[in-house]
């Protein structure tokens, strides 16, 4: 690996704070009022213990393999009929990650601004964007998230304190009004979004310096607070009214005005989505390429131009909007014991092997 393929740790925070800020941000937050209403908020509060402690599972992979390429050591150590089956789990996890973000970002502009425009034509601009930041690979990818987050907090920032006029947040309280159960899954939805920081497990040979256990903690602390801020927003400002919403962080947007004759800034909403959405489909497909260590350019070009074709086949088939956020109800249910399974699968082979070279701590 080349020194000017390595990466900052503030540099790969930065693209993953895009990547799954837009899931905690956005995707996730009507399942959550759905799962458990104005208790959703205490879900997120309920999830980041456990998070806490798996975060330390991605912790000692990272240690334990020196920070290797992890899918290269993976081969060398357990040969090639493991490795691929890893190779395979990851891909069918981020290949569906960029499927739900790039269906959830069509349908939202086809709903919101262009409702006029085929999805073919929509789809196509994002994907051809996405494909060609995945060409150009994870060191360009990241200095472009360097320019968009930034603007991206701003923008929320901006949005919290110009509808803190409209918020009641006694509307948070009485908790646990539905009992505990509902709560609990709310944590499963969360947790489910912020254990996508696994994908460090495939990105961390990029890292110059070493995976620290406390910028994982702090990680899931602002994964966390990207969670519960727009969903406490929204809570406080549309109150039980917020379950029927299907884009509850955007209808936010709509309440802005500044002064007496500016209203309609709900475009800045654009920049925030479309960002998070570029950087999150891009990383997702590079990713893919990696896990299965395709080196040779025109190949890998190729295999990722393959995978932007059928997301675009997959987001133009026949989905209604009330079909897909069934999807996501199931696919957020199902995801977490899936990466959950998969840590501990991880932690088992790095610790085995660990054990046998005498490398356990």
């Amino acid at each position: 690996m080349l020194r000017t393929d390595k990466l900052s740790p503030l540099q790969i925070y930065f693209m993953l704070i895009l990547v799954v800020g837009l899931v905690n941000h956005v995707t996730i937050i009507p399942l959550l009022l759905q799962a458990s209403a104005k208790d959703a908020w205490m879900g997120v509060l309920l999830s980041l213990g456990p998070l806490m402690l798996w975060v330390l599972l991605i912790a000692y992979i990272a240690k334990a393999t020196h920070q290797r390429n992890f899918m290269g050591w993976l081969r060398d150590r357990t040969g090639v009929w493991l490795s691929s089956l890893v190779a395979a789990l990851f891909s069918l996890y981020l290949f569906a990650n960029a499927y739900i973000t790039f269906k959830e970002t069509i349908m939202w502009i086809q709903v919101t601004f262009l409702p006029q425009t085929p999805i073919t034509v929509t789809g196509s601009v994002l994907l051809t964007l996405c494909y060609y930041s995945s060409r150009k690979g994870i060191k360009s990818l990241a200095i472009a998230s360097g320019f968009l987050l930034p603007a991206v907090l701003v923008f929320g920032y901006f949005v919290m304190g110009s509808n803190f006029q409209f918020k009641r947040y006694e509307l948070l309280f009485p908790p646990f009004m539905n009992g505990v159960m509902p709560t609990v899954k709310s944590a499963q939805y969360v947790a489910a979004s912020i254990m996508e920081l696994i994908v460090l497990l495939i990105l961390q040979h990029y890292l110059i310096s070493s995976l620290k256990r406390t910028h994982l903690f702090v990680l899931v602390l602002v994964m966390g607070g990207l969670t519960i801020g727009p969903l406490m927003g929204a809570i406080a400002t549309f109150g039980l009214e917020s379950v029927q919403l299907r884009y509850p962080s955007y209808e936010q947007w709509r309440l802005v005005t500044i002064g007496s004759y500016i209203a309609h800034v709900d475009f800045l909403s654009i920049y925030q989505w479309l960002s998070g959405a570029f950087v999150r489909i891009s990383l997702m497909v590079l990713l893919i390429s990696e896990v299965w260590r395709i080196k040779a350019p025109r190949q890998k070009n190729g295999f990722q131009f393959g995978l932007c074709g059928l997301l675009l086949v997959l987001v133009v088939a026949p989905l209604s909007d009330t079909g897909f956020l069934k999807l996501l109800t199931g696919y957020y249910t199902t995801v977490f014991w899936y990466l959950l399974a998969l840590s501990l699968l991880l932690f088992l082979i790095v610790y085995i092997q660990a054990r046998k070279k005498g490398e356990s701590q």
